[in-house]
């Protein structure tokens, strides 16, 4: 009986794992029932933007009131910065008043809506959401 030994490398191993990962990803991403606000921005997933995003120091997106009284971590919903409507992502990005001027500097609107945030590259909404 011969037995024959084959040699396999770990860069192999990662390269096929990444291959792999790369077709399964985005059929997960889009079986998935959650991520609502995400999928409106992202239709795909991206390894180059999610580097980038890792590398900020702070993404408000756990941070907004709305999606903390869901959780039943706070009682308000209201934006504190101005307080005039539910803190959520469509609001935080495209009409606070208390944004507009920040939004302009990054994004050359005082306000959006959702068909002009979706055109919005995604590095730029991360810049905003960083400041």
């Amino acid at each position: 009986m011969s037995r024959t030994c084959y040699s396999v490398t770990c860069n192999l191993i990662s390269s096929c794992v990444r291959q792999w990962a790369g077709k399964a990803q985005p059929k997960c991403w889009q079986k998935i029932d959650v991520c609502h606000q995400a999928k409106i921005f992202l239709h795909r997933p991206n390894p180059k933007l999610t580097r980038f995003a890792l590398g900020l120091r702070r993404v408000r997106r756990h941070d907004l009131n709305k999606h903390l009284v869901t959780m039943h971590v706070h009682n308000d919903p209201l934006c504190p910065a101005c307080g005039e409507d539910e803190e959520i992502l469509l609001h935080f990005l495209g009409k606070c008043c208390a944004t507009m001027v920040t939004c302009y500097h990054i994004m050359r609107a005082y306000t959006l809506q959702l068909k002009q945030l979706c055109k919005v590259a995604v590095s730029n909404l991360l810049q905003f959401a960083k400041v």
